[in-house]
């Protein structure tokens, strides 16, 4: 289980490696904070119930996720193919499990 933020708060959530495996989505954000890079792109983690209030998880260049503002990002959707190489692209880190 890792330790996630979103602003003063923080959560746990437990992500598999499966759910890692295939992002199809991506987030390029658009208002950098201390934690992410404008115009970086990140993988997204689906959390339904994060996204309903306004938050996204994304993956951070530690290979962490974390729960950021969904104002500060435009979303897109890649297919399975584009994923794999925008993932190589940006070389994300394979996911840390404890």
């Amino acid at each position: 289980m890792k330790l996630m933020e979103s602003g003063n708060e923080r959560s746990r959530l437990s992500v598999t490696s499966t759910e890692m495996d295939k992002p199809s989505r991506f987030a390029i954000c658009i208002k950098k904070d201390d934690d992410i890079r404008h115009l970086r792109v990140y993988p997204v983690i689906d959390d339904d119930d994060a996204e309903r209030t306004g938050m996204l998880r994304v993956i951070d260049d530690s290979g962490e996720d974390y729960l950021h503002a969904q104002a500060r990002f435009i979303v897109i959707n890649v297919s399975k193919n584009e994923a794999q190489r925008l993932l190589q692209a940006i070389q994300v880190p394979a996911p840390t499990h404890t």
